[in-house]
């Protein structure tokens, strides 16, 4: 299982049940057990396939998607489009546990690493980790940028948001402030 983000983001939370989970995203909660129902959400184990009375809870990383799908699902992306974002993003929380990741120094230190040994097959994991971090620990402005074409979806991410050099050349793409969604997690 996948290291949690919370001491990496000095998060106080564990885990948050469906109804806490639609507090703070401002969603319905039938809008994220039908996300759960289509894989865009996750449940913790034990509570994934619990019956009557069990209440599904959600652990930093997809309270995190959540806060970053609901500011996107605005824009009237298909289901599936919301499946492929919320899978990039798991992919870049896996690099915690592949790298040891346990504060944002070490991403650079990996960034450096890969740099030095020519490795640049996690390159935009980390860059995206690395701006969730960062917009949630609140010291720099941070963007997800988000591609659409017929290939399917694809996520970058910037911490200059008065840069618009690397915004992209094609018609279809969003952009998400970060810095503006996450930080009501670290209460």
């Amino acid at each position: 299982m996948h290291a949690m983000l919370l001491t990496v983001m000095r998060c106080s939370m564990q885990s948050l049940t469906l109804s806490d989970l639609a507090k703070l995203t401002g969603l319905k909660p039938r809008t994220l057990q039908f996300w759960t129902a289509n894989g865009v959400l996750i449940p913790d184990e034990g509570t994934k396939h619990g019956g009557p009375g069990v209440h599904r809870k959600y652990g930093i990383n997809d309270v995190t998607i959540a806060c970053i799908v609901a500011e996107i699902s605005q824009y009237g992306l298909q289901i599936g489009m919301l499946i492929s974002i919320s899978r990039q993003l798991r992919e870049a929380f896996s690099c915690v546990n592949r790298y040891n990741i346990k504060r944002y120094g070490d991403i650079c230190n990996v960034f450096i690493s890969q740099l030095t040994e020519g490795d640049y097959r996690d390159e935009n994991n980390l860059n995206i980790l690395s701006a969730i971090l960062v917009a949630v620990e609140g010291t720099h402005e941070t963007r997800l940028i988000i591609y659409i074409d017929d290939d399917g979806v694809n996520l970058s991410a910037s911490t200059d948001l008065e840069n618009r050099e690397d915004e992209p050349d094609c018609a279809s793409f969003l952009t998400i402030n970060l810095s503006r969604i996450l930080p009501k997690m670290r209460s």
